[in-house]
């Protein structure tokens, strides 16, 4: 089959341009009946979080799972908070996903989403990539170690990584937690136990990393306008 991975929508209906692309290619290509295409749309946009569920109802036959971003989704919240007065962050660098209440039950939202209609609820990156210098090697194994055991007790059963180095390591958490015998919590499947409620994360609010952030998030933006980031993966 051929699988896409879909990156930077915000809405349903984006994600209904897709279905609406893969219909038109099928039949322009005059693919077999059984030709397989799937969509998996990578949940990087505060608007997408509260969209899940209709994200993978528009695709119908071709939604295939959710992906959970990091990084760019923290940029994302900033995009829309960061005029607020009231919704001054700490330094991103210090915004654990696994410690910040609000940001993990948006993570299990979408792993109860993906239960529910029975699609794949995919992990975020690993972005580490192998260095000449081992100590920094071992470092980054032993964070990539600890987020996707995280991920994978919350229900995630995928993750994707930046290099083939830490394939192993990203996996073995996956494969160690999801065993045969393994099954989901009725809770785990339940999108209304894990309401979106955007707060500021613990941490020290300091100029210094209210600068990174700003900085951070004209960086993303600027990039994404330009065509940079956010292509549509195959």
């Amino acid at each position: 089959g051929v699988f896409f991975y879909l990156p930077k929508m915000e809405s349903a209906e984006e994600a209904g341009f897709w279905r609406e692309f893969f219909d038109f290619s099928a039949e322009h290509l005059r693919l077999p009946e059984d030709a397989i295409i799937r969509g998996i749309p990578l949940v990087e946009s505060l608007p997408a979080a509260y969209q899940m569920e209709e994200m993978l109802h528009e695709l119908g036959p071709y939604a295939a799972g959710l992906n959970a971003a990091r990084w760019d989704f923290k940029a994302s919240i900033f995009e829309f908070i960061m005029a607020d007065p009231k919704m001054v962050w700490p330094d991103r660098f210090g915004v654990d996903i696994k410690t910040t209440d609000f940001m993990s039950n948006i993570f299990r939202r979408l792993v109860a989403v993906s239960l529910k209609h029975g699609a794949v609820a995919i992990g975020g990156m690993a972005t580490a990539l192998p260095s000449r210098d081992e100590e920094v090697n071992v470092a980054a194994a032993n964070a990539i170690r600890a987020d996707k055991e995280w991920e994978a007790a919350q229900g995630f059963t995928r993750g994707w990584v930046a290099h083939i180095f830490h394939m192993k390591t990203a996996a073995d958490p996956f494969k160690e937690v999801h065993v045969p015998s393994w099954m989901h919590t009725p809770e785990m499947a339940d999108p209304d136990k894990y309401p979106i409620e955007i707060s500021v994360p613990e941490g020290p609010i300091t100029v210094a990393g209210t600068r990174r952030n700003a900085r951070m998030l004209i960086e993303y933006i600027e990039g994404w306008l330009a065509g940079q980031i956010g292509r549509a993966h195959v």
